[in-house]
């Protein structure tokens, strides 16, 4: 059975805010929490990623030196702490594996900046499936013909490809002319539904 700390940190991989602010606070159990619960996975990461326990160790304090410096300018991190850090870790440690040598002297100023682009990268993602999440949630609301229309309208194959128009008519039984206007009709009413709901703003 889960004890109350397991749901704790539980809820708390999804709220970033709770870290970035023990971290603005300098909060030594919150700290001291973000590396007991994320180190072992670093360290897993790197090592399955030609690395070893002190490449890790570098790494994660690479990342949590350039995170101190971030948030006390400010840093805003929409997605959930579990994903920001762990992908902030993954892109130091390509970097270091591209680099012609292993430096542990490399400019922070240069990661620094680095840390910011990859936090919006993050951002980005993480708001491309809450819309994703809030589309499938009104694509619900339409009726069974929009629905089927929609549906295969995202489905791609093994290669990344999207079904033509004439697929999908084929495979509806209905002609290339109506689906065209009917498939507009549509995606229009979807994202009317959409515009309706008060998380469409927060996510534009």
């Amino acid at each position: 059975m889960d004890t109350n700390q397991e749901r704790e940190q539980r809820k708390n991989d999804g709220n970033s805010d709770y870290y970035l602010k023990g971290i603005r606070q300098n909060n030594p159990t919150i700290i001291r929490e973000i590396y007991t619960k994320y180190s072992l996975q670093v360290i897993k990461m790197v090592e399955q990623n030609n690395g070893d326990v002190e490449d890790a160790k570098d790494v994660f304090q690479d990342v949590m030196i350039s995170l101190f410096n971030q948030v006390h300018n400010g840093l805003v991190i929409r997605c959930t702490f579990s994903a920001f850090i762990m992908m902030a870790c993954k892109r130091r440690w390509m970097n270091v594996l591209n680099s012609k040598y292993m430096s542990k002297t490399k400019n922070m100023d240069d990661y620094s900046t680095s840390i910011l682009i990859m936090n919006d990268e993050v951002n980005d993602f993480s708001t491309a499936d809450e819309k994703l999440k809030l589309l499938n949630e009104k694509l619900k609301m339409l009726d069974v013909n929009c629905r089927e229309i929609i549906e295969q309208s995202w489905q791609s194959d093994d290669n990344g490809k999207y079904k033509s128009w004439n697929e999908i008519a084929l495979n509806l039984q209905i002609s290339y002319a109506y689906i065209r206007k009917r498939a507009a009709e549509c995606k229009k009413r979807l994202i009317e539904l959409a515009k309706k709901d008060r998380r469409f703003l927060d996510l534009k």
